[in-house]
């Protein structure tokens, strides 16, 4: 497959066009050449949108090195500057409806396709919907946008290396040609910029939270999309060190305008009363609903709908690029009964009256999806609603199905589960009624559908029309108990008193909560020390301390005898006391410091215990063997000898001293001997005493209290 397939492959969804490409100054030949790169396919709706072709285009560099327009589609603004998805949303609601009682569904904001785009693809998505919101809001009256790419990347010159191409042709020493710098140019973008896949993602993200903000855009036109990278350098060009400078580059956009709001990418901000008009007969209609039920008001909502406007069969049949109007919400509540609607102006209606609703339950919400319908008023590309009923699940409505003439008039497409299906191979819908025979009407989710919304928001329940008797309160009931362990979660199942519905609560796991006990053998005088979970005294903690999850504590058991006596304290680590695990013992001084005890080694027993004897009144900690080592090491480091040499008189003496930096405490004994005795004599308490004119070492073997000996020595003459 070619390049330019593969790019059409990718880009499935979005439509870029060669703006001003001939106006570039490029020669004819160049021209033909990058514009024979460009196909062209237009988006339509209910066609909601079908698989566009990508409109891409490169372009050659001029002589000074600068690289001219390029088309590829991105965009983005600094992530920190802009608002998030949902501020956007509030600030164009209050502004463009008056700051009416609109509700955002704060469930489907939380999870709308936008939010999930992450790194340069969303900071693209945040900055078309921050100029896409001015402009619906008559802020703007030109529907192209700019924007530097300093603000995507922080570095803005790249060299050769860092750009894995050169710009020197390797066999002839020269500029490589227009075709390879822009090759070059475009691998960078899709590495650095933004990919292929993600431009796909922000596309379609915009397209489906966007609904109301994207009322003046005309999606049907051909190359109704377009995006192109200006600006970019070869600076010390035609030598080995060449770089790519985007100081000056920029990231242009353009959206273009229907004929009812202006023209090319120019908005008439007069007509935009029209949108001011219809939100206003929105609210009216929300307002004319406060009173009822949750389920009522969607019923009211539908019935108004199918009451304003009409499918128009002329509008969805021609699919003209040239008028998409039709497609948009604002017909639908424009009072103008001569403008009609397609399925998308149905679906918009109904979602926008369910974004302004607060529902008393506020788990009920409605979001928009797009895909093929099969058997309804039309075949083929379709959008509708997914209302989410609170914990009576995800039902299909079809407000376009569902007005007069259509299937399912009245209402047999409307908060109704499947016959039968899935969410990946598609729902089918069996619809009886006196007046015609049975049908069935199928539905399937398009591929982006599938990827912005979860698979538990596609999944509808099965059965008939969810009834208004079936939706009340739930009143439930506790029918069982299971506690919760300590790895294992518990749960509580409730049934509803009203309806039979059950419904599961977990009860999460309580964890270990581990503890070290010390158990005084009056007879042995010795401590028998045992770890436990406190919650499940089974849980011995040599069987799962090295479990993958567990955290280092410090557990501390009191050893104490039959009369509460305090014996001594014993500290460990949570992770060392495994079964098996050898551990040293080392006392605590006063400032918390490590002192050697002895030389035994300690074994955790396959029961979670193990036997200790030791000295009284003290505070002990074990050790790994490796910690224990490192204990040592630093202990042992400091035995050395407080003089390195000395002089003394015939028949005086001196103490053979040892660093004071060494704590005697870890010392179990010291060996003096001198390499002559006839000149010093040394004893056993390192005195040394000259007997005559000459030279001699004195040695200290020092044993630690673990067994390690070290030996020191001081050079003494004798004079």
């Amino acid at each position: 497959m070619d390049k330019r397939n593969r790019k059409k492959r990718a880009f499935a969804g979005i439509a870029f066009i060669c703006a001003g490409i001939c106006s570039l100054g490029f020669s004819e030949q160049a021209n033909a050449r990058i514009c024979d790169r460009i196909s062209e396919e237009r988006l339509y709706a209910d066609g909601y949108d079908t698989e566009p072709a990508v409109l891409y285009s490169e372009t050659l560099p001029e002589p000074d090195g600068k690289l001219p327009q390029m088309e590829i589609q991105v965009s983005a603004a600094a992530e920190e500057t802009l608002p998030d998805a949902e501020t956007l949303f509030a600030g164009y609601a209050k502004k463009q409806f008056g700051g009416g009682e609109q509700k955002q569904a704060a469930f489907l904001r939380s999870t709308h396709a936008g939010g999930r785009l992450t790194g340069n693809a969303r900071k693209i998505y945040d900055f078309l919907k921050e100029e896409i919101t001015k402009t619906a809001d008559g802020e703007r009256t030109s529907a192209q946008f700019t924007l530097p790419v300093s603000e995507i990347l922080d570095k803005l010159q790249y060299t050769q290396e860092e750009l894995g191409a050169s710009f020197l042709d390797p066999d002839t020493g020269s500029q490589v040609s227009g075709e390879k710098q822009v090759e070059i140019l475009d691998q960078f973008r899709s590495r650095q910029i933004v990919s292929d896949a993600q431009l796909y993602h922000v596309f379609n993200s915009l397209l489906a939270d966007c609904p109301y903000e994207l009322y003046w855009y005309d999606k049907g036109a051909q190359g109704s999309f377009r995006m192109a990278v200006s600006g970019a350098q070869i600076k010390n060009k035609g030598t080995e060190h060449a770089i790519l400078s985007l100081e000056h580059a920029v990231l242009s956009f353009g959206f273009l305008v229907d004929s009812a709001y202006g023209s090319g990418y120019q908005l008439d901000t007069g007509k935009t009363a029209a949108a001011h008009t219809a939100a206003a007969n929105a609210r009216q209609i929300v307002r004319e609903a406060a009173g009822l039920s949750d389920y009522k008001k969607l019923v009211y909502y539908r019935e108004k709908i199918c009451a304003l406007a009409s499918y128009n069969k002329e509008a969805a049949e021609s699919r003209s690029p040239g008028d998409q109007n039709p497609w948009q919400l604002i017909y639908v509540f424009d009072g103008d009964a001569t403008t009609n609607v397609v399925c998308e102006g149905y679906a918009k209606a109904f979602q926008y009256l369910c974004d302004e609703t607060e529902f008393a339950d506020p788990q009920i919400y409605s979001y928009l999806v797009t895909g093929k319908m099969t058997g309804g008023t039309m075949t083929g590309l379709h959008m509708w609603n997914i209302v989410h009923m609170g914990d009576f699940g995800n039902y299909l409505v079809d407000v376009t199905n569902c007005d007069t003439g259509a299937i399912g008039a009245d209402d047999a497409l409307f908060l109704t589960g499947y016959t039968y299906g899935d969410a990946d191979n598609g729902y089918h819908f069996t619809i009886t009624s006196p007046s015609q025979t049975e049908k069935t009407v199928s539905y399937e989710y398009r591929a982006y559908i599938k990827d912005i919304y979860s698979k538990e928001e596609l999944t509808l329940e099965k059965g008939g029309r969810l009834k208004e008797a079936d939706v009340h309160v739930h009143s439930w009931n506790e029918l069982s108990r299971t506690e919760a362990a300590c790895e294992v979660p518990g749960k509580i199942l409730y049934t509803c008193r009203t309806c039979g519905r059950t419904r599961t609560e977990e009860i999460p796991a309580l964890g270990h909560q581990y503890e070290a006990a010390g158990i005084w053998q009056e007879n042995s005088g010795t401590c028998m020390l045992t770890f436990a979970c406190k919650n499940d005294r089974t849980h011995k903690l040599p069987l799962i301390a090295a479990d993958t999850g567990q955290e280092s504590e410090l557990l501390t058991a009191e050893a104490r005898d039959a009369d509460g006596n305090w014996k001594y304290s014993l500290r460990i680590d949570s992770m060392d006391a495994t079964a098996g695990n050898s551990l040293s013992v080392y006392s605590l001084d006063d400032t918390g410091g490590y002192r050697m005890v002895n030389d035994q080694t300690y074994t955790i027993g396959e029961d979670g215990s193990m036997l200790v004897s030791l000295p009284e009144n003290q505070t002990y900690q074990f050790l790994n063997t490796a910690k224990a080592e490192e204990v040592n090491k630093g202990i042992l480091k400091k035995v050395a000898p407080q003089q390195a040499s000395a002089v003394i008189k015939k028949g005086s003496s001196m103490k053979m001293r040892l660093d004071s930096g060494m704590d005697l405490a870890n010392v179990k004994r010291i060996a003096y001997t001198s390499s002559k005795k006839a000149v010093a004599k040394v004893s056993a308490n390192g005195k040394v005493t000259a007997k005559k004119a000459g030279s001699a070492v004195i040695r200290a073997k020092v044993t630690l209290k673990n067994g390690a000996v070290k030996t020191v020595l001081t050079k003494v003459r004798v004079k």
